[in-house]
C-alpha cells in the first residue's frame, strides 16, 4: 500500500499515512494536533517548504530549534541544548571531584602541616649530654647534682635580637626549687631555643636544643664554692649583663663556668668540672 509523507503542521514530525486516506482528518500521534491528509503533490510541496539549507546540508525543519542563532559552518554537528546542559554538568561535577580529592591528598589534610613541622624539628634540634662534676679538698671527683646549667644563645651582635628580654634571675639559684614552666625567665630563654636544667644525681646535663649552632653553656655549681673576695672577670660581666637581670645575685658564691660550644645534632662533649676548694676559679687570669 501506498503512503504519503508529509510534516506535521505542529510539531514538525514526518508523518506517513496511507494514501487512501488523503483528505481524511487525522491527529499527530505525536502532538495530537488535527490536520487534513495532503495529496502527493501537497505532500511533496509541504516537505520542501520544511527543509532548510546549513552550509551544503540540507536539514529538516525539525530540527530548526536544535540549531544556534548564528549560521553553522559546512560540515559541523548539531547538538540539541540539553546534550550541551549535560555536558555542562558532567564537567562541573568532575572539577568539583578533583577539588574535593586534592583537598584531602595535598594540604586540605588537617595533619599535614603538623607533619611537616615534626620533620623540621627532627631536622634542627640538637639532643645535648654533658656532665657536672667537682673536685673535694683530697681532689677526688663527684657529681655536681643539683647544679643549674643554662643554654645561652650564642648572639654575635653586640645588640641583642629584638624580642629578647633579660632572663629573671630570681628562684633559678642552685639552692631554689626548680623553676616551674611558667616562670618567665624559663619562658623566656625557651622562647629563643634555649633551655635550663637541673643536674641530676649522676652529674648529667640532658635536654634537647630547638635549633642547632653556637651556644653558652652556662653552669652554676650546687656543691663547689668560689674563694671569698673573689671577683668576676670583666668579659664574664659584659656577657651575663646581657642575659640575666642581676647575675651576681643568681651566681652568689658558688663556682659556675661559661663555655662556648658548637652543637650538631648530637653534643656529647663539654665535661664540666669545678676545682677543689681553695683554688681560684680562674686560674688563667
Amino acid at each position: 500500500m501506498s503512503t504519503v509523507e508529509f510534516p506535521c503542521k505542529k510539531c514538525h514530525q514526518l508523518l506517513q499515512i496511507a494514501s487512501n486516506l488523503v483528505g481524511s482528518e487525522i491527529a499527530c500521534p505525536e502532538c495530537s494536533d488535527q490536520q487534513v491528509v495532503p495529496t502527493q503533490e501537497e505532500a511533496v510541496e509541504l516537505l520542501r517548504r520544511s527543509q532548510v539549507i546549513v552550509g551544503s546540508e540540507i536539514v529538516s525543519h525539525h530540527y530548526r530549534d536544535v540549531m544556534a542563532g548564528s549560521p553553522v559552518p559546512s560540515g559541523k554537528i548539531l547538538f540539541s541544548r540539553n546534550v550541551f546542559y549535560w555536558q555542562f554538568a558532567l564537567t562541573l561535577l568532575l572539577a568539583t571531584g578533583v577539588g574535593i580529592l586534592g583537598y584531602f591528598l595535598g594540604r586540605g589534610d588537617a595533619t599535614y602541616d603538623a607533619k611537616q613541622e615534626h620533620l623540621e624539628k627532627l631536622t634542627t634540634r640538637a639532643t645535648i649530654s654533658n656532665s657536672v662534676d667537682y673536685l673535694d679538698h683530697l681532689g677526688v671527683s663527684h657529681p655536681d647534682g643539683g647544679a643549674v646549667a643554662f643554654y645561652l644563645p650564642n648572639f654575635q651582635e653586640d645588640q641583642m635580637p629584638k624580642g629578647w628580654k633579660k632572663i629573671n634571675s630570681f628562684e633559678l639559684r642552685p639552692e631554689d626549687a626548680a623553676p616551674p614552666k611558667s616562670h618567665s625567665g624559663r619562658k623566656q630563654l625557651e622562647k629563643f631555643g634555649g633551655f635550663i636544667k637541673r643536674v641530676n644525681t649522676e652529674g648529667q646535663i640532658k635536654g634537647t636544643l630547638e635549633k642547632k649552632g653556637y651556644w653558652y653553656l652556662f653552669v652554676i655549681s650546687r656543691n663547689s664554692q668560689r674563694p671569698e673576695g673573689e671577683d668576676f672577670p670583666s668579659s664574664d660581666i659584659d656577657l651575663l649583663d646581657k642575659y640575666f637581670t642581676d647575675f651576681r645575685y643568681l651566681i652568689g658564691s658558688s663556682r659556675y663556668q661559661i663555655v662556648p660550644v658548637s652543637v650538631t645534632n648530637h653534643y656529647n662533649g663539654t665535661n664540666i668540672v669545678f676545682p677543689e676548694p681553695g683554688k681560684p676559679s680562674f686560674p688563667d687570669e
